[in-house]
């Protein structure tokens, strides 16, 4: 399957939105629904990423990561707050790391993707403070 990693980092935003608008909602933290939002945002250059290749996100991705990100945002009200950061900080570690291998792929989209690394990593540093 072509640009299979975009693919999945579409879904996997799906799912990050989702748990964060838990962790914001459990938290009421302003700076995490700013963060939910960028989720949003990178979903949105990604799938327009994808249309320019003729492609759209993959359905199975998307439902697996639409189902873990409820469940995130289900577990966020009953968790402590430094568990809720801990799997932040992970999940942008993650994004980090991801976003920084697509923009070598696509050197033709390297500048969105390395912005977006950089988004992520100040997230990470926001959850790891």
């Amino acid at each position: 399957m072509k640009h299979l990693l975009l693919k999945f980092n579409y879904g996997v935003e799906i799912g990050a939105m989702l748990a964060y608008m838990g962790h914001y909602e459990a938290t009421h933290d302003a700076k995490i629904l700013g963060i939910a939002n960028d989720e949003y945002e990178h979903q949105e250059i990604i799938k327009f990423i994808l249309k320019g290749y003729g492609t759209k996100p993959f359905f199975l991705f998307n439902w697996f990561f639409y189902a873990v990100g409820n469940l995130i945002r289900l577990a966020c009200r009953v968790s402590p707050r430094f568990l809720m950061n801990f799997i932040a900080r992970s999940m942008e570690i993650f994004a980090v790391f991801n976003y920084r291998r697509l923009a070598k792929m696509y050197p033709e989209h390297r500048h969105i993707l390395e912005d977006m690394a950089a988004l992520e990593e100040e997230h990470r540093r926001y959850f790891a403070a």
